[in-house]
């Protein structure tokens, strides 16, 4: 799992590989991005996304003034990280990369 602060400290990332959910980690107020990666590990199915999501949230729940965006991502493909790729068909929401604003 990695937790890092991007563009600026405009949001902060928390990434971690699919089956490998972090445990409680403190997530600060403002934006926060959390990237899914290895999604094709589990064939890029919206089940396996959604289950990794609620078992984040179980262990973190998001304090007042903590906004989350949930991105499912493949770096070894590319897909959903600058751009959408061709694998997670089902995700409409923004690239790791709009979601950063970068």
């Amino acid at each position: 799992m990695n937790a890092t602060q991007a563009s600026g400290g405009s949001a902060a990332l928390v990434k971690f590989e699919i089956g490998h959910a972090p445990g409680r980690i403190p997530l600060p107020p403002g934006r926060v991005v959390v990237a899914v990666d290895g999604m094709e590990r589990a064939g890029f199915e919206y089940e396996a996304f959604k289950a990794e999501r609620n078992a984040f949230l179980a262990l973190n729940p998001p304090l007042s003034g903590t906004d989350l965006t949930f991105i499912p991502v493949s770096s070894h493909y590319g897909d959903m990280i600058i751009r959408r790729g061709t694998h997670i068909d089902w995700y409409d929401g923004p690239t790791l990369a709009e979601a950063l604003g970068i």
